[in-house]
């Protein structure tokens, strides 16, 4: 098992600067767990992997990159998180 999670991080492009990879449950449950952070949104990133960013209410924010293999990594995080409401988009023919 060791072997192939190994195998799996050396075949997953994950940028320079990733800090921490494991597996998705694993660091969702650690930014709950110290943090607060829950997912508040997440998009693809064409057919092989998924971002997903993480926020508390005292401000800390995480962005989370998973391959479909279930490994994670952290590619960035922050303090100051601000929730932005979306705002109605008006058509000028409208």
């Amino acid at each position: 098992m060791k072997r192939l999670l190994i195998l799996a991080l050396l075949t997953f492009p994950f940028p320079a600067y990733a800090a921490e990879c494991d597996l998705r449950e694993k660091i969702a449950d650690f930014l709950a767990g110290k943090y607060q952070e829950h997912v508040i949104g997440r998009g693809l990133i064409g057919n092989q992997r998924f971002m997903e960013f993480y926020a508390s209410e005292t401000g800390t924010w995480t962005v989370l990159v998973t391959h479909v293999s279930g490994i994670s990594c952290i590619v960035s995080a922050g303090q100051g998180f601000e929730d932005v409401p979306v705002q109605a988009r008006v058509h000028p023919d409208a």
